[in-house]
């Protein structure tokens, strides 16, 4: 989740570049169109201005002039009343230059006397205000020739506009007007960037925004992570503690026995089972109470574990039943002293409320792999030893033999047949 948030965070943020990149574009292609319209309107007003109140006197000139050769055309007196009357029209606009053609796109005149006599009929402005429409382009000069004389680093925008005695009439020559647009270009670039500027910062603000969101989500996620690991630790602590005293319970036994007979199976070492019974416990739980009984087995518990050598397993199977698990234990005489210290330390007087008590416990030692093989057989074997330690008088541990678990199996044969035997005589009584 965390790695899809972070791809997510990259992804927004190329999305936002990619959206201020067009956004730029957009605004630039805008404004330059608007700009171009703007002048295109302006020269076309120059043009119809020019057409009205110079062309009159001028168009003979302008039409004959084809008839002359390029020489004698740059020399004819008419191109200075010419240049006198647009230059007194064109006066306080932003025009640098003009030109006018014929309608064959021969050059009458240029306020570039060099250029009078040049063709631009292939010219696709030229062509399209000879049609009768107006064509307009910016480029950019680091050189040109204009009125008063050669300017360097300047935006020009050339405009074609047809010339005609009114809107309906047909076109009698085309007018190019060339402004200089530089300022206009550079008031637009610095608003460009005001407006971009604008635009970045009030992203930038959003991608914080979105960053701070993601920040606080990343916190939770982790949060919402920690306390489902908790719960589960809590879950699987459950599973496999008892909740009274804290042990682990039977089922954990179930897998550390199984381990712990693997690795002594591997290893070739012994390995020991301690099962403890508190003797006489019920008489304790029924004269004091459940509370007592369950004060009474987690002081048991804590003084088994503190008798119990460090490397040794503690469990309670249930009740009153504890299990204690011995690896790598060295023979029966290190089983033998680790049930002698349990029996001392479960013995000692216990303060339950306002009552002091004294217990004992009894244990049943089984050995592996002296006694059983098998996991649930061990743990029989212990618990017929722990019975057999009961027999002899309490307060003592017993050691599993084989011929103790056949006399309680007869045992247990002996008393179902004296029930049945038993349910028998009634039956003949009562026919």
């Amino acid at each position: 989740m965390l790695n899809l948030l972070r791809y997510s965070q990259l992804l927004a943020l190329a999305v936002l570049v990619a959206v201020v990149a067009a956004l730029a574009l957009l605004y630039r292609d805008l404004v330059s169109d608007a700009l171009v319209e703007a002048e295109t309107h302006a020269s076309v007003a120059l043009t119809k201005t020019f057409a009205n109140a110079v062309w009159p006197a001028h168009a003979d000139f302008v039409k004959r002039a084809a008839s002359l050769d390029r020489r004698t055309l740059a020399e004819r007196p008419e191109l200075a009343a010419l240049d006198h009357d647009l230059r007194q029209l064109a006066s306080g606009l932003s025009v640098v230059k003009v030109k006018i053609y014929d309608l064959n796109g021969l050059t009458v005149y240029s306020t570039d006397r060099g250029q009078i006599g040049e063709n631009k009929l292939a010219n696709p402005g030229y062509l399209r205000a000879r049609d009768g429409y107006p064509a307009s382009n910016i480029t950019y000069r680091e050189s040109f020739d204009a009125w008063e004389g050669q300017i360097s680093d300047r935006h020009i925008l050339a405009t074609y506009v047809p010339v005609h005695g009114y809107d309906a009439a047909p076109v009698e020559a085309v007018l190019e007007v060339y402004s200089d647009v530089t300022d206009l270009v550079a008031r637009m670039h610095r608003s460009q960037w005001t407006i971009l500027a604008a635009v970045l910062g009030a992203m930038a603000l959003i991608y914080l925004v979105i960053q701070l969101i993601l920040v606080r989500y990343k916190r939770l996620l982790r949060a919402q992570e920690a306390a489902r690991v908790a719960q589960e630790e809590r879950i699987r602590h459950q599973a496999y503690h008892d909740s009274l005293t804290g042990l682990p319970n039977r089922a954990r036994f179930g897998e550390q026995l199984e381990e712990a007979l693997r690795r002594a199976k591997r290893n070739g070492a012994p390995l020991g089972l301690l099962f403890l019974d508190l003797d006489l416990f019920k008489r304790v739980n029924d004269s004091l109470g459940h509370d007592a009984g369950d004060a009474l087995l987690r002081l048991a518990a804590e003084r088994i574990r503190r008798a119990v050598r460090e490397a040794d397993l503690l469990f309670r199977m249930a009740g009153d039943e504890f299990i204690v698990l011995l690896e790598d234990v060295r023979g029966p005489e290190e089983a033998a002293m680790v049930a002698g210290r349990v029996l001392e330390g479960v013995a000692e007087p216990l303060q339950v409320g306002e009552h002091q008590l004294a217990i004992t416990a009894s244990i049943g030692i089984a050995l592996y792999p002296d006694d059983e093989t098998v996991g649930e057989r061990l743990i029989k074997a212990a618990d017929t030893a722990m019975y057999r330690a009961k027999e002899l008088g309490r307060n003592r541990y017993a050691f599993f033999a084989p011929e103790l678990n056949q006399r309680l199996q007869s045992q247990v044969i002996a008393e179902a047949a004296l029930r049945r035997a038993a349910s028998g005589g009634r039956a003949a009584v009562g026919s």
